[in-house]
């Protein structure tokens, strides 16, 4: 019976464990949102720009590579970890944390958060 295999798991566990294949998954969401993004954002360059959710870094490493500098945040170590891990432009998802962050009130980043336009209410 199908109940029998469901596992039920914390959010942040469910992330990490997914961020092991979430790049290469076959999520379609990824498709859908790829056409979408840049026109979204806008151009990033010379921004300071916070990836609130940043996943496995796709959109950070993006943004980066744009001009933008670029802080990841994920509450997923694993996900941050896969950020991290990922080739990108010098300096992009290495500055990831999982811990609630304050960016300093002078320099105020643009937002982009994927994760929370796709996967909130």
């Amino acid at each position: 019976m199908l109940a029998d295999m469901v596992r039920t798991l914390p959010t942040r566990d469910a992330y990490d464990l997914w961020s092991e294949v979430f790049d290469r998954d076959g999520n379609p969401l990824i498709a859908l949102e790829e056409r979408h993004i840049d026109a979204l954002i806008g151009p990033v360059a010379g921004l300071t720009v916070a990836d609130g959710g940043c996943g496995t870094g796709r959109h950070a490493i993006r943004l980066a590579a744009a001009g933008a500098r670029v802080t990841a945040l994920d509450f997923s170590p694993g996900m941050l970890a896969a950020a991290q891990g990922n080739p990108g432009p010098s300096g992009c998802a290495s500055g990831g944390t999982t811990s609630p962050t304050r960016c300093p009130s002078t320099t105020p980043p643009s937002i982009a958060s994927c994760a929370a336009w796709w996967w909130n209410p």
